[in-house]
């Protein structure tokens, strides 16, 4: 019988790294900030881009709450430099004192002041996101992708959004697989990608979604979601040992996850393996009940 697979609430988890793929025809490939690019795009006054980096340096280095200062009084000074509205909207989403909204309408002043501004659309994008307007993001995340192709972050807001304005639309699901594949091809070795990409593979096709988890578990060895679901890939296979396995290992390093022990216990039963899984039964009654 074939294993039914749930993909996860709604939830983005920003891809960090220090530098990024993403690219504007001529420019070098941009820095990122939690996820979001953080290349100046038309800022040509070298003070006021000096003044800029400094706060893009202080993002970096976690002092986000002087970066929102700078970034504030920037863009009073400069009211129609779309780097500074869109950068002070990344650092209002980061900070723990303003709000989405605030964001929001910086990634907004910054797409008026800008419209060729991609990665304020990008902004807009992740917000709507957030808010379950999945509709919203698709538009946003099309208009930045228009402008640049190779936006990772971007292709996984739409991949999602695409997937959940229309769980049951065929037509959907393959495009957003195939949006999700050339941002995997971008960034092969980022987790997040990896992962959703495997949930959505495992809708379509539980063999060919082995190998991506397995990529994804060589990243994060220490997911215990990502083993339990491939231990029900494998299951769905036949391949029981292998399941095992990975149940058993998902209960090492995520000892407060239930479903392996409940999955590993229901497995040996049905294989007669009665007093194994009674051991397990007895391990996860005694932490969860």
């Amino acid at each position: 019988m074939r294993v039914r697979y749930i993909l996860p609430t709604i939830s983005i988890v920003a891809i960090v790294s220090t530098s990024c793929v993403s690219k504007i025809s001529g420019k070098e490939p941009a820095a990122e900030y939690r996820g979001y690019p953080v290349q100046l795009l038309g800022t040509s006054d070298p003070e006021v881009a000096k003044e800029i980096r400094l706060s893009i340096r202080n993002l970096r280095a976690g002092k986000i709450d002087a970066a929102v200062e700078k970034l504030t009084t920037l863009s009073i000074e400069q009211p129609d430099n779309a780097d500074t509205h869109y950068l002070l909207g990344v650092a209002r989403e980061a900070s723990s004192r303003s709000s989405s909204t605030w964001a929001f309408s910086s990634y907004e002043k910054a797409h008026e002041l800008n419209p060729k501004h991609p990665y304020a659309l990008l902004g807009i994008c992740s917000l709507h996101y957030t808010e379950s307007r999945f509709q919203d993001a698709v538009n946003a995340c099309s208009k930045a992708l228009a402008l640049d192709t190779e936006l990772v972050r971007t292709k996984l807001l739409l991949a999602k959004s695409s997937y959940f304005i229309a769980q049951n639309d065929p037509a959907k699901r393959v495009e957003a697989l195939s949006v999700l594949r050339e941002a995997v091809t971008l960034r092969p070795r980022e987790p997040e990608l990896l992962r959703f990409l495997a949930l959505l593979t495992l809708e379509e096709d539980t063999k060919a979604a082995i190998p991506i988890l397995t990529q994804a578990i060589k990243l994060t060895p220490d997911d215990g979601e990502l083993l339990f679901l491939r231990g029900k890939a494998y299951e769905e296979k036949e391949a029981y040992d292998k399941a095992l396995q990975d149940y058993r290992r998902a209960v090492i390093v995520a000892p407060t996850q239930e479903a392996p022990y409940r999955r590993a216990e229901k497995l040996l039963n049905s294989q007669g393996r009665f007093e194994e899984a009674h051991r397990v039964k007895i391990q996860a009654d005694a932490r969860f009940n």
